[in-house]
């Protein structure tokens, strides 16, 4: 009988866990490949296109906020975001499919990279693989677009240090963010 329940115990703990929504993002770019995390990580990358690769496990999608300046970055971990209640209607419109393979840059705004089957469009590269609740996606970058000076900006001259947070949350049925479920973190300076 112990031998049933702790089976059956072990089973159930992994169909709970295995259902947690999480996401994993790696940069790449040639041979380095980077997975970002949660701790302040900074990467010098040389000024030519790069990718990450995005598995979003049991969550629609995952929020970035790519900025000049720290300020977001910096939120303690154990902290809200500034304007937490506002970061949804703070995302910005973004081409689908991601076509002009550009990052957008603003010290306010935010980027929402997700899949919904629902839809014929994304924000990731056209090609991507869903398997149930998995979806493996890529996002290009070739260059930078400064939405502050409405300025597409090739990276060998952009020269100020990209903060990149990102994160996945839950949402309630209005699609206002609830809880943050995880945080990533890293910065790039091209040389």
């Amino acid at each position: 009988m112990k031998v049933i329940f702790s089976v059956g115990f072990l089973f159930l703990c992994t169909l709970v866990f295995a259902q947690n929504p999480s996401v994993s993002i790696t940069l790449v770019q040639d041979e380095q490949r980077i997975t970002i995390n949660e701790f302040d990580t900074l990467v010098i990358l040389k000024p030519t296109p790069f990718h990450f690769e995005v598995e979003l496990s049991n969550c629609k999608g995952v929020y970035l906020q790519a900025s000049r300046t720290s300020e977001y970055y910096d939120t303690p971990k154990d902290s809200l975001l500034k304007d937490w209640n506002y970061i949804p209607d703070k995302v910005m419109a973004e081409d689908d499919f991601n076509v002009d393979k550009d990052m957008l840059v603003d010290n306010e705004g935010f980027s929402y990279w997700f899949y919904d089957p629902k839809k014929d469009w994304h924000r990731f590269d056209k090609e991507l693989k869903v398997k149930k609740n998995l979806v493996k996606a890529t996002y290009t970058v070739n260059n930078i677009y400064d939405t502050a000076k409405h300025d597409q900006v090739e990276l060998s001259d952009y020269l100020d240090t990209l903060y990149l947070l990102f994160f996945i949350a839950e949402e309630n049925d209005s699609h206002q963010l609830t809880t943050e479920l995880a945080r990533k973190l890293i910065r790039i300076r091209f040389q």
